[in-house]
């Protein structure tokens, strides 16, 4: 699997594991800079509380980083749930 593939997978889990919960995800993402100078911030929402944030060099790597923190602490507040 490439990195691209499982880096892909972090909003699929979080949006599968928030749907289960009955919660709601919300992404607000930014930019600042330029062409090659251009970066990305993403700022994650469950049921309007903040989850956690990522940034990278697309919208799509700063939604992903954000999605994987997001999860993990949702994993924290849950940690026997195995559909979490």
């Amino acid at each position: 699997m490439s990195s691209t593939q499982s880096s892909a997978n972090g909003q699929k889990r979080l949006n599968t594991a928030c749907q289960y919960l009955g919660k709601r995800v919300q992404y607000m993402t930014s930019s600042r800079g330029g062409g090659n100078e251009r970066s990305f911030n993403t700022i994650v929402y469950i049921n309007a509380t903040f989850y956690g944030s990522g940034s990278g060099t697309s919208e799509h790597a700063s939604r992903e980083v954000a999605a994987n923190v997001a999860h993990g602490a949702l994993k924290r507040e849950h940690p026997n749930d195995p559909n979490v």
